[in-house]
């Protein structure tokens, strides 16, 4: 596995794509090619929700794009959402939120404050809380209302501006280097 061409910063949200059966019902569900997302924290440490909860890991290199968002945020902000996300170290996976995509993606528009888990979190709810607590403004008013239905897709369109394809990425640079 190599690096990427580009660094990720603390703020920075990863966007990974995977081929699983389990990766190809979200992708499906969520209309788009991302499965998970996860923060950047430090230089070589991400914070992620996965199935067994919300940990702190080594920052993985085989992610399929970056939103980066952390450049974007206030200093102090950004300080205060790596707390956030810290304290939330140890919580469980909030697979009730993944229930909740598929409600949505099959009745959209449908409410379900019934599946909210409170501290338990799926991997795009843990990303958007964070923006939220850093201040990001630019969100969409859905993600303010309802951020355990944010999925990684959801968090790509919405902040399109800031995505960066490692594969387009690549391409760019070995057009260059050419």
């Amino acid at each position: 596995m190599t690096t990427p061409p580009i660094a990720p910063v603390p703020g920075d949200i990863l966007l990974f794509s995977g081929s699983n059966w389990d990766d190809r019902i979200i992708q499906r569900v969520t209309n788009g090619p991302y499965t998970h997302s996860a923060i950047v924290t430090g230089p070589q440490e991400m914070v992620e929700a996965a199935g067994h909860g919300v940990r702190r890991v080594p920052l993985r290199t085989d992610y399929a794009a970056i939103l980066a968002t952390g450049a974007t945020l206030e200093p102090a902000r950004l300080a205060y959402a790596l707390g956030f996300l810290s304290r939330r170290v140890g919580s469980g996976y909030g697979f009730l939120d993944l229930a909740a995509d598929a409600v949505k993606a099959i009745l959209p528009g449908t409410r379900t404050p019934f599946l909210v888990q409170p501290s338990r979190y799926d991997c795009s709810h843990l990303c958007t809380l964070a923006l939220i607590v850093a201040g990001a403004q630019w969100l969409p008013d859905a993600f303010y209302t309802a951020p355990q239905l944010v999925s990684p897709n959801d968090l790509a369109h919405a902040l399109g501006p800031c995505l960066h394809s490692v594969a387009a990425i690549a391409t760019t640079a070995g057009a260059i280097a050419a």
